[in-house]
């Protein structure tokens, strides 16, 4: 019986043995979390949708005494008006101009988009040129 367990002992040692000598596993490199796919949402705001807004054209007319400033000429360059009408230039074009009357008086430069405007109390012939481009001539008859 003597010899028995002692074979026991050796196969249970040679059990052990066996499982003690298998490759450890393979180390992974340490895994890193896989981000969660990330949906974003409008933020609810009121979306009004886009409109057009009709962009006044300045064309000269005499009715309403504008003096259009554009392509070096002043149009009309000559304008009738009634004593205590206001007489507005507007400078439509791509350069900055002045206007210079006969008795000397000038309105500011006016930079392209501006306009001047001034009033004429006293009947009479108002002449007036650009002080910049002096070939650029107008008149304004006030009656």
């Amino acid at each position: 019986m003597k010899h028995a367990i002692v074979i026991l002992v050796i196969v249970a040692m040679l059990a052990i043995a066996a499982g003690c000598s298998q490759p450890a596993p393979a180390q992974q490199p340490p895994s890193t979390p896989t981000p969660a796919p990330v949906t974003s949402r409008a933020p609810s705001a009121t979306y009004l949708p886009t409109t057009t807004v009709p962009v006044p054209v300045n064309t000269p007319s005499v009715s309403d005494n504008t003096i259009t400033i554009s392509k070096m000429t002043f149009n009309p360059s000559q304008i009738k008006v009634k004593a205590g009408a206001n007489i507005r230039w507007a400078n439509e074009d791509s350069v900055i101009h002045r206007i210079k009357f006969a008795d000397d008086t000038q309105s500011p430069i006016l930079a392209v988009g501006q306009s001047y405007t001034r009033a004429f109390e006293t009947p009479g012939v108002y002449d007036y040129t650009c002080s910049i481009h002096p070939s650029m001539q107008g008149t304004i008859i006030v009656e």
